[in-house]
C-alpha cells in the first residue's frame, strides 16, 4: 500500500498541471478594449512679469519647439537699464585695468627711500650734516609714500571686485529682459491664446496653452480575475490600435496601423471589479496636421504579459 502511494505522488509531480485545469499557464498577452487616449503634457505658458503684451508671434494650431519665442511683454525700460549696466561695466573694467596710480605711488616711495639713504650716507661721512629734525621728516615722508603705495594696490583690488559687481548687475538687467520673453516650454502645438497684443498681463497669468501630440498616454483597466497584477509591470511592451468605431482622417489603413509602446505606470491598488489601472505611452508621429491617435478617442491596448510559472506541487504521503 505504501509503495502504491509513493508511486502515485511521484507521477503527479512529474506530470504537472493538466490542460484545462485551474493551474494552466496564463495567456502570453491580454487586450484591453476601449482604452482612453489622453495627453501626457498639457502646459499653460505663463507671464513672469507684469506689463503690456507687445507681441504674440504664434496662433492656434502652430507647431513650436522647446525654447521658441512666442511673445514679448513691454521691455523698453529694461532695455534702457541694460544699457546703463553695460556702460557701468565698461567704466569698472577700465578702472580695474588702470595701474598708473600704483606705479606712481611706488615711484614716490622709491624716491623718498633714496633720500633717506643719501641723508644717512652724508651724516655717516660727516656727522651733523643733516639736522635730526630734517632726517625725521625724510623718514616720515618715506613712511607716508609706502602707505600711499599700499593704498593704491588696495584700491586696484577693490576695482577688480567692482568689475564682478558690475558684471552681476549686467546679468540681472539681462535676466529682467529675458523674463519678459514668452518662450515654448516643450515641443508641441499651440491650442489656445488667452490674451491678445496690447492687453495687460500679470505674473502667473497663462498666456498660451501648448499640448504635446507626438507622444500620448493610453489608460485602461486590467481585469484582475483574468490577469494577475504580478504579470504586468513598468517597462513591458504594448501594442495599440485605434478604435475602428472612431475613424480618423487619412484612411482606414492609416488609422488601424498598430503602434508600439510601453507601460509607464501600474496602479498598486486593485479597485472594485476587481480591476487595476495601467498607463502606457506610445509614439504618435504626425504628418501635415494628421495624427493617427488623438486625445479623447479610444484604442485597444494589447499587453505582453510576464510569464508566471505554475505553483510548486508538494506531495503529502499518508501514514500507512
Amino acid at each position: 500500500m505504501q509503495v502504491a502511494l509513493i508511486a502515485l505522488a511521484t507521477s503527479l509531480l512529474l506530470a504537472g498541471p493538466q490542460p484545462g485545469s485551474a493551474e494552466e499557464a496564463p495567456a502570453e498577452s491580454y487586450t484591453i478594449p476601449g482604452c482612453l487616449v489622453t495627453l501626457i503634457e498639457d502646459v499653460d505658458v505663463p507671464a513672469q512679469e507684469a506689463g503690456v503684451l507687445k507681441e504674440l508671434l504664434v496662433r492656434e494650431g502652430d507647431e513650436v519647439s522647446k525654447g521658441d519665442p512666442l511673445g514679448r511683454i513691454d521691455d523698453e525700460l529694461e532695455q534702457k537699464l541694460k544699457k546703463v549696466a553695460e556702460y557701468k561695466l565698461q567704466v569698472a573694467q577700465k578702472e580695474a585695468g588702470n595701474d598708473y596710480s600704483v606705479q606712481a605711488a611706488k615711484a614716490n616711495e622709491l624716491v623718498t627711500e633714496a633720500e633717506v639713504k643719501q641723508a644717512q650716507e652724508a651724516d655717516r661721512r660727516k656727522p651733523g650734516t643733516v639736522a635730526p629734525a630734517e632726517f625725521n621728516r625724510m623718514l616720515l615722508q618715506n613712511r607716508h609714500a609706502s602707505l600711499q603705495w599700499k593704498q593704491a594696490v588696495y584700491d586696484q583690488e577693490i576695482a577688480a571686485v567692482s568689475v564682478q559687481v558690475r558684471e552681476a548687475e549686467d546679468g540681472v538687467a539681462a535676466l529682467q529682459i529675458d523674463r519678459r520673453r514668452i518662450a515654448a516650454s516643450l515641443d508641441g502645438i499651440v491650442m489656445e491664446r488667452y490674451f491678445d497684443e496690447g492687453e495687460w498681463v500679470r505674473p502667473g497669468d497663462p498666456v498660451l496653452r501648448i499640448i504635446r501630440m507626438d507622444r500620448l498616454r493610453i489608460e485602461g483597466f486590467v481585469d484582475a480575475t483574468k490577469v494577475s497584477p504580478a504579470q504586468v509591470s513598468v517597462g513591458q511592451k504594448v501594442t495599440v490600435v485605434p478604435d475602428s468605431d472612431e475613424p480618423l482622417p487619412g484612411g482606414p489603413d492609416a488609422a488601424q496601423e498598430p503602434r508600439e509602446g510601453e507601460i509607464v505606470f501600474v496602479s498598486p491598488v486593485v479597485e472594485a471589479g476587481p480591476r487595476f489601472l495601467v498607463w502606457a505611452e506610445v509614439a504618435n508621429e504626425g504628418h501635415d496636421g494628421y495624427w493617427p491617435l488623438r486625445p479623447g478617442f479610444h484604442a485597444d491596448m494589447t499587453i505582453s504579459l510576464r510569464p508566471i510559472g505554475p505553483p510548486k506541487r508538494t506531495a503529502q504521503l499518508a501514514n500507512p
